[in-house]
């Protein structure tokens, strides 16, 4: 039971994520991570600096967003 709850608990926090990339102009089946680190490979400063603070918070964050929406 406790595995169940923890993956609906996983889904439900990405759906979220996607939605609310979704409601700032980004692609519903994309995370805001791989977002910006699509927007950080662009040259995007934006996408640099919210890269920089997500892999501060965990290393390599952005890069492995990347890695799961392919």
């Amino acid at each position: 039971m406790f595995r169940c709850v923890r993956r609906c608990t996983w889904q439900t926090l990405v759906a979220t994520d996607r939605l609310v990339n979704a409601v700032l102009g980004g692609s519903a089946s994309d995370t805001i991570s791989a977002r910006a680190a699509k927007a950080k490979r662009d040259g995007k400063a934006w996408g640099r600096h919210l890269c920089c603070f997500l892999d501060w918070l965990d290393k390599n964050h952005c890069d492995d967003a990347l890695k799961e929406d392919r």
